[in-house]
């Protein structure tokens, strides 16, 4: 929907026209020229000639004109795939937040009233139902700010989308992008990937970023450029009723040869291969940064699922089973409780940080782009 309804990509695709146009230009043979010799009273006609591969230059320079534009449009593409996929997984990790808080909101009324009971028949102290009181309100003022966040994403996707900022919607229950669970394909080699097979995936983004494949686009227009500016250096000669011969006589002798432009062509030529070469070592350290940010949040959302969370509840059923034992007291029945809210809260977070890195990942690698423009 985003690729086809976003109001700034649709004008970025305008460019192709302007592009398709410089390319029919390109291939124009120079126009004639006409005239009456009033001294002699003769009809004059001239015709340009070509210089040897100048019109071959000017037409592969426009055809890599035309594919750098189109490069560009993919990378824009590419970029606001990942500004929506981002911006869904927000929209989702709001929800989630959301109903988070709504089941342990039930969890802190609870056992609020549990410790208004308690309070009405001496068995705790007045400070421990206030305690338990303010956490209950804690958690239902946290709720406002959850409903505000998820409002603000989905108006957020709303304008990625190209629609109205209070375009409404029903969002389609999905497979809990938050599970973790393996992947199939390639998403399971992404998802595993590490700093021992980052390199393997360089080399696949290196074929596959649209931004890599626009710079070097760019870089064989500047090669046409300097083809273009070589096959100017001979002099200009038209034929006719007459013959003429165009020189550059005036100026410094450095003009002869067209040898300004031709270092003008190969400076630029020169700028844009840095160029190249600076992205791929970005690009680099961009892959191996997303793989160690995927290894770090897997890493922690196993030791969150497998070490935390449950010891956490399970410090919670003893301390509840204590309690009716009279082993404990509620305040540390409180304590446990928050706890487990506290471990709730953040084993989500962890889990949305382990899908961002994943979508991470999946874009620098540019694992969804592999096709020509």
């Amino acid at each position: 929907m985003a690729l086809q309804l976003n109001p700034a990509l649709r004008a970025r695709r305008a460019e192709l026209g302007v592009a398709g146009a410089q390319a029919i230009e390109a291939g124009l043979l120079p126009d004639p020229t006409f005239g009456w010799e009033l001294s002699e009273g003769a009809f004059e006609f001239l015709a340009p000639l070509l210089r040897p591969g100048e019109r071959a230059a000017r037409l592969d320079a426009a055809d890599a004109r035309t594919r750098e534009v189109r490069w560009s449009i993919l990378r824009d593409e590419w970029t606001l795939q990942r500004d929506v996929q981002l911006a869904f997984l927000e929209v989702l990790a709001a929800r989630e937040r959301r109903q988070l808080n709504e089941r342990l909101s039930q969890v802190a009324d609870h056992t609020q009233d549990f410790f208004l009971k308690a309070r009405e028949a001496r068995a705790v102290t007045a400070l421990q139902e206030t305690t338990a009181s303010i956490q209950a309100l804690e958690v239902r003022l946290e709720r406002q700010r959850l409903v505000a966040d998820e409002r603000r994403a989905r108006q957020a996707l709303n304008a990625l989308l190209g629609l109205p900022p209070g375009a409404d919607w029903v969002l389609q229950e999905p497979a809990d992008v938050f599970a973790a669970d393996a992947p199939a394909g390639e998403a399971a080699v992404l998802a595993t990937a590490s700093s021992e097979v980052a390199d393997a995936l360089v080399d696949a983004a290196v074929h596959r970023r649209p931004d890599l494949a626009e710079l070097l686009a760019a870089y064989d227009r500047a090669e046409q450029a300097l083809r273009l500016a070589v096959a100017q250096q001979w002099p200009e000669l038209s034929l006719g009723t007459t013959v003429e011969l165009t020189l550059p006589l005036l100026g410094p002798p450095s003009r002869l040869g067209n040898r300004p432009a031709i270092q003008t062509a190969w400076e630029a030529r020169e700028v844009l291969r840095h160029e190249v070469e600076a992205a791929v070592h970005g690009l680099r350290a961009e892959v191996h940064d997303a793989a160690l940010a995927l290894d770090a949040a897997r890493e922690q959302l196993a030791f969150s699922r497998q070490q935390i969370v449950p010891r956490v509840d399970e410090s919670l059923a003893l301390a509840e089973a204590a309690f009716d034992a009279r082993a404990v007291t509620a305040g540390e029945i409180l304590i446990a409780q928050s706890q487990v809210l506290a471990a709730r809260v953040r084993l989500l977070e962890t889990r949305i940080e382990h899908a961002r890195a994943l979508a991470a990942l999946r874009w620098v690698t540019g694992a969804d782009h592999g096709a020509e423009p």
